[in-house]
């Protein structure tokens, strides 16, 4: 699997949103998938929006987003708050997505799939944050490489994406963000991640299925990013 994701219908730099402040904001919309391309403006990723600048805010409110699912842990909500904490629109919902005893930064090797399998508890009330908002929802971490790249991988295969595409998306947040070094390391993220997705759990919709997540959250989701929906 060494592709980037550069492919043919894959419009990387296009896909990166100018969110001053923010250095890994960017759209799931335009990847490769049966029929044709993942469709932009729904499902959004970043890093945290605690950096935007006032014409970072505004661009947020230009992109048409009604929702922000903010995946980090009580101390760090706490240290950095949101600066959609105290307006009304977008609506802010703020969902841990793993235990407070979960170890950062996320492993290369095995820490994916243990992220995805302690956060199982929490699937049904993120999926419902995703699903439910109209217009664009954007979701971040703190790096908007650990967290968000394990829910941005798990929508991305939901909506079929192909997995090369699923690949070069992850590894795009290390242009931007980490140490010197850490793309290289992270090569072998989404393939062992997919594989176990599909031994574990059967798949994605099976994953998501077996963490209480209803059909109709998954089959927007689905819909919304494939153009279905």
């Amino acid at each position: 699997m060494g592709s980037t994701g550069h492919g043919a219908g894959n419009d990387v730099r296009g896909r990166f949103l100018s969110w001053p402040g923010c250095r890994n904001a960017r759209d799931l919309g335009g990847l490769p998938r049966p029929g044709g391309l993942t469709r932009r403006g729904q499902y959004l990723r970043s890093d945290t929006l605690t950096r935007l600048t006032d014409d970072g805010l505004q661009s947020v409110l230009a992109a048409g987003v009604t929702a922000v699912v903010d995946l980090r842990n009580p101390p760090l909500l706490r240290r950095e708050p949101s600066p959609f904490a105290s307006v009304r629109s977008p609506r802010l919902v703020q969902i841990p997505i793993v235990p407070a005893d979960f170890p950062f930064p996320v492993a290369f090797e095995g820490g994916y799939e243990r992220l995805l399998d302690e956060a199982m508890p929490q699937m049904p009330s993120i999926l419902a944050a995703l699903a439910g908002s109209p217009g664009a929802v954007v979701f971040h971490c703190h790096s908007g490489t650990g967290r968000t790249g394990a829910l941005a991988v798990l929508l991305l295969d939901l909506a079929g994406v192909d997995a090369d595409a699923i690949q070069g998306d992850y590894l795009l947040s290390f242009d931007n963000e980490g140490a010197p070094g850490e793309k290289a390391s992270a090569t072998e993220v989404v393939p062992r991640l997919l594989q176990h997705l599909r031994h574990a759990y059967g798949g994605s919709d099976r994953y998501l299925a077996l963490a209480g997540v209803p059909r109709l959250d998954r089959e927007r989701i689905a819909g919304r990013l494939s153009g279905d929906g």
